[in-house]
């Protein structure tokens, strides 16, 4: 209990016990008169009312105050009202109109259908490189320029001849070469005549023009058989010729020589076919040897090839350009008389592992 409250009980207890409490007189003068013998009456006094007083009415206690603190109002943050996009219209781009270029048509040979498909060679393939920035592998002649070159060759320069194939011809042929001296290819009218009539050879131009050659003795023996066998060669009997080239390290460095893909390989009766494979042939050349470059035209390259492309197996053939002729010769004798011409070796060269040693390129070179 607090101390206030204390006083406050104590206050009232007291004026309870003032105003309840009787009070004790003591006569004096009674107890004289007592002594004295002397019977004093009793008086009897006038009660007086006694008056209750009120009970105090404890005040009451006062309460205490509470301070309300404000209870502080959340504060609410007003965010700005997102605005919903408007989605705009996408401009509509009017297309501009550009003027077509016109394409100059290029005529380009209709490609032959062959088992394989063949890649369209062009001849822009590669870039041009500046003439003479290399060493010209075979500078470019005249043929007056080369028959000349070909008697001071024979005459006063001493040359190392190597073998290079077989051919299979007819006996008018090796008449018109051996009293040549080379392959020749007919100049005159007479030539021409005796040629076309006795001394014409048989097999298609699957590789180009020229002299073909191959690597098997066998496979020579059988094209000449079947080559005097011919209604016009009557009168001719079959040979097989030995071809060598008059100077080893020209035939070797020198003398361009290129091994062609399967798809170029093709002739046809047809003139327009001819055409287009021999075109297709000439723009993939022109890669392999740039013209620019190298400085060797693609009709002189030697070009190789595998006898029968089909079968993928040897034997495997070559041919000769007419440009190229003047650099070889050949020996024959007569086939299958087991006799061999002078000079030949013990073993056939095989082309394909002359790749390295004659120079042959396989690839484009851009």
């Amino acid at each position: 209990m607090p101390a206030f409250g204390r006083i406050v009980v104590l206050a009232v207890l007291y004026l309870a016990l003032l105003t309840n409490a009787i009070p004790i007189v003591e006569n004096v003068e009674g107890a004289g008169l007592e002594a004295r013998g002397v019977v004093r009456k009793p008086t009897t006094k006038p009660t007086r009312p006694v008056t209750t007083r009120p009970k105090p009415v404890p005040k009451p206690k006062p309460k205490p105050t509470v301070v309300r603190r404000p209870v502080p109002k959340p504060t609410t943050v007003r965010r700005p009202p997102t605005k919903t996009p408007v989605k705009r219209p996408t401009p509509v781009k009017t297309p501009v109109k550009r003027p077509t270029p016109v394409k100059t048509p290029v005529k380009r040979p209709t490609p032959v259908k062959t088992p394989v498909k063949t890649p369209t060679p062009s001849a822009t393939a590669c870039p041009i490189r500046k003439p003479g920035a290399g060493k010209p592998t075979t500078p470019v002649k005249s043929k007056p320029r080369e028959l000349l070159e070909y008697a001071y060759n024979k005459l006063f320069k001493r040359q190392r001849e190597e073998f290079v194939g077989w051919h299979g011809t007819n006996s008018n042929t090796w008449a018109v070469w051996e009293g040549a001296g080379y392959l020749r290819k007919p100049w005159s009218w007479l030539d021409i005549i005796r040629q076309s009539r006795s001394g014409g050879s048989g097999a298609d131009q699957e590789l180009g023009e020229g002299v073909y050659v191959t690597d098997s003795l066998r496979t020579a023996e059988g094209f000449a058989n079947i080559n005097a066998g011919q209604s016009h060669n009557n009168g001719s009997y079959a040979v097989t010729c030995a071809i060598f080239a008059r100077d080893s390290s020209e035939w070797r460095t020198a003398i361009p020589k290129a091994w062609l893909p399967d798809n170029l390989i093709g002739d046809s009766s047809d003139r327009r076919r001819h055409a287009q494979y021999e075109a297709y042939r000439m723009q993939w050349l022109e890669r392999v040897w740039d013209p620019h470059y190298d400085r060797v035209h693609p009709s002189d390259i030697v070009r190789f090839a595998p006898l029968d492309h089909r079968r993928g197996a040897p034997p495997s053939q070559l041919v000769i350009p007419s440009t190229q002729t003047t650099k070889f010769f050949a020996r024959c004798v007569r086939a299958g008389g087991g006799v061999l011409p002078r000079g030949v070796p013990a073993h056939d060269p095989q082309f394909p592992s002359e790749m390295r040693t004659w120079n042959i390129r396989d690839r484009p070179t851009c």
